[in-house]
């Protein structure tokens, strides 16, 4: 999957596959990537747009969806 570096302090890239709802983040500290399943177009968009896309991660991506580490 194709990601792309972002502006954030917490999180490195995002990648979103729109046909399997997955996105994808790599992490800035530890570098690691990470899956969420089941993840809306739209979610992934508020996400691109939000002011401070860490903490729009946290509180609404992260502990609501399955994730599995890739790497």
């Amino acid at each position: 999957m194709k990601r792309y570096y972002v502006e954030s302090s917490a999180l490195k890239t995002l990648g979103y596959d729109e046909k399997r709802k997955i996105l994808e983040v790599e992490f800035r500290e530890e570098g690691a990537v990470w899956q969420y399943l089941n993840v809306s177009k739209a979610d992934y968009k508020r996400l691109l747009q939000a002011e401070s896309k860490g903490n729009y991660f946290v509180t609404r991506i992260k502990g609501k969806h399955a994730e599995q580490r890739i790497g």
